[in-house]
């Protein structure tokens, strides 16, 4: 008796299922509302077949009924996906019981594919709170999984409308917490920085705080990342308090390192941009250390000049001034190293030493580009 139901429950999949394949490979839109016409010439009339949308409905609603629940495949089609967003409206509530189910058993599937993520936010809108709970538990019982799916576009859309409508609850730092604990290592897959932004846009500040956490592990790499680098200084601006005290000495400890990276000085510029004199010593006291090699360097001159500018800006003049000539020279004569000579005599004040000295260096220098920046 087992095997002739488990039999009859296969052959009622297999015949819905290739129902929905033919319908969706063979149909196109109708003038009619609700109707689709299928390109399957009768064998002995030849003429076209209609096949209303609202038949293939109630189809899948009997098969649901018959089956006690939902094949994830279903959703996989663009007919398959309508007929179950209309059934979580319209149809009974055993059905609409029956296709909760199937989302929750296969929720990450039901996320991540083109189609079938139509199911989900749908799903989202229509269920109560107890349910969307149960979906929010079922996704953090698998963290790979979860990862996977803001791997995917359509995983980002569908955890978007999550976050948008379960950001009041408290298990939602527990997706959130997985999602950035994977920072380092998703950084790269393209559009996933847009899901860390959109968390940044849209989150409670207590919710941010566990992105902050996780970027705080992986400081290193997120500060020497093209967009890691623009979430460090949206975070400066946004943070207070201990976290923000953390951030800021991070910068402050590794400025040397970071200022030498194509993207991690942006972050110690913008550090700078604070114009807090115990920051701006803190972090000339380092960049001083290395001037010589940070001034001829495009990223590295670019925080030079700003030191300089800087209300601890004497402490790289003095250092300037301390630097035999012949060094000075090699850094006037660099690309970038002639601006950051243009920068201290800019700064220092007209008969200042240091200033003659530099203005008398410079006018032996017979390169046009540096005549034209310095007279710019």
């Amino acid at each position: 008796m087992e095997n002739t139901n488990a039999v009859n429950l296969s052959e009622i999949t297999r015949r819905f299922s290739s129902l929905l394949t033919s319908c969706e490979n063979s149909a196109f839109p109708s003038r009619t509302p609700n109707t689709c016409t299928l390109f399957t010439r009768n064998q002995e009339d030849h003429h076209d077949q209609v096949v209303s949308t609202t038949s293939l409905k109630q189809q899948m609603s009997a098969s649901i009924l018959e089956l006690g629940g939902i094949r994830p495949s279903w959703a996989m089609t663009e007919l398959g996906t309508r007929c179950l967003r209309e059934l979580l409206t319209e149809g009974e509530p055993q059905v609409k019981d029956y296709i909760f189910h199937g989302v929750l058993d296969s929720v990450f599937e039901f996320m991540k594919y083109m189609h079938a993520h139509r199911v989900f936010k749908k799903f989202l809108y229509v269920c109560n709170e107890t349910r969307k709970e149960m979906i929010l538990m079922r996704l953090v019982q698998d963290k790979t999984k979860l990862l996977e799916v803001a791997m995917s576009p359509y995983g980002r859309e569908s955890l978007r409308k999550l976050i948008i409508i379960m950001k009041r609850s408290p298990t939602l730092g527990l997706v959130i917490s997985i999602l950035a604990s994977g920072i380092s290592d998703l950084m790269i897959a393209g559009n996933y920085s847009s899901l860390v932004n959109f968390c940044l846009d849209n989150l409670s500040y207590e919710h941010k705080l566990i992105i902050f956490e996780e970027i705080m592990k992986n400081f290193h790499i997120v500060a020497r990342h093209e967009v890691g680098c623009i979430w460090l200084k949206r975070l400066i601006e946004e943070l207070t308090g201990t976290q923000r005290i953390i951030l800021l000495d991070a910068v402050i400890r590794n400025c040397r390192g970071l200022s030498r990276d194509p993207y991690g000085n942006f972050v110690v510029l913008h550090v700078l941009k604070l114009e807090d004199p115990s920051i701006d010593e803190a972090i000339c006291s380092r960049i001083k250390e290395d001037m010589e090699e940070l001034s001829i360097m495009k990223s590295g001159s670019y925080v030079v000049e700003k030191c300089m500018r800087s209300s601890a800006g004497k402490l790289l003049l003095e250092k300037l001034a301390n630097i035999r000539l012949r060094e000075v020279e090699k850094i006037a004569r660099n690309f970038y190293g002639n601006y950051v000579i243009q920068t201290a005599i800019q700064v220092l004040n007209k008969g200042d030493e240091l200033r003659n000295k530099l203005e008398f260096l410079i006018a032996g220098i017979n390169r046009p580009w540096f005549r034209t920046s310095l007279m710019s």
